[in-house]
């Protein structure tokens, strides 16, 4: 398999959809500890956001758990499928659009 081309979309991947997932449980952690998280903690985040991101792929829902994410704090969460698609819809927008051109 060749790919020709990007469409000039390079930077949509595995990545971009780990950080939809990152910062949905970002925003799921101030709002339950009132605390912001510091950069080891997104690191970690991060991290386990694509494990998280590989379970949805299979399932409907995905469990997340990261140990001391910051000040002793245990952090547990989940997210649904179609909480994460809902939070993905502009990156599946900006890849379909190039791929209806192509396609008519």
């Amino acid at each position: 398999i060749f790919i020709k081309d990007d469409f000039g979309k390079s930077y949509v991947g595995g990545l971009r959809m780990d950080s939809i997932i990152c910062k949905y449980f970002e925003e799921v952690f101030e709002q339950k500890y009132k605390k912001k998280l510091d950069k080891r903690g997104l690191i970690k985040l991060l991290t386990e956001s694509n494990r998280v991101k590989e379970t949805l792929s299979a399932n409907k829902e995905a469990s997340m758990f990261v140990e001391g994410i910051m000040d002793g704090i245990d952090f547990h969460s989940k997210i649904t499928r179609a909480e994460f698609e809902k939070r993905a819809e502009e990156v599946f927008q900006e890849l379909t659009s190039p791929l209806k051109r192509f396609l008519l």
